[in-house]
């Protein structure tokens, strides 16, 4: 779903994280839905414990997309999701803060891979920096884990509620650090 973001021209937040959900956020629903039935809890309760789990996938997302743009993810090269065409989580936000940047984005989002340079890579992520753009989608990643902490679950799941949080830490904090070093 996530690639099928850019062609249907589907940019707004809620089509990203919609998308992130049904991806990334099966990746951690899955297993947490599965611990939760092996705990012995019924299978709406578990499904409880695995639809607070994808948020923590859409949370991961996010960090992942900022990571891409902003720091070391182990490739070759920044701002792989730009050159790929893939509609970031940062892209997202963007939009909705600085809708006159749409054709511009989605032009760049739209070249092959070749053809998209690091200094417009490098343009485009000091342009979401400065408009907000970065921060404020880290900040709706952390709003996703708010979300997971005051969720209500049954008692009897709480443990795994305390290993999501615990979890968040892994990933949210590296994206954090690197929009920091840049300031």
């Amino acid at each position: 779903e996530e690639l099928s973001l850019l062609p249907t021209r589907r940019l707004a937040w809620r089509d990203y994280a919609d998308a992130a959900r049904g991806k990334t956020g099966q990746i951690f629903a899955i297993p947490f839905e599965g611990a939760a039935l092996l705990a012995g809890l019924g299978r709406q309760e578990a499904r409880q414990v695995g639809e607070l789990a994808s948020w923590l996938g859409l949370a991961y997302q996010v960090a992942d997309d900022v990571l891409d743009l902003y720091g070391d993810k182990g490739r070759e090269r920044v701002g792989n999701d730009l050159r790929e065409g893939k509609v970031s989580a940062v892209c997202a936000v963007h939009l909705e803060r600085e809708p006159g940047d749409h054709d511009a984005l989605v032009a760049l989002l739209e070249l092959d891979r070749d053809r998209t340079s690091d200094d417009k890579v490098r343009a485009w992520s000091h342009h979401f920096i400065a408009s907000g753009s970065a921060a404020e989608a880290l900040d709706r990643a952390r709003t996703a884990l708010a979300w997971l902490e005051s969720a209500p679950l049954p008692e009897t799941a709480e443990p795994l509620r305390g290993l999501m949080c615990g979890l968040r830490e892994r990933f949210l904090r590296p994206a954090e650090q690197a929009l920091e070093a840049l300031r």
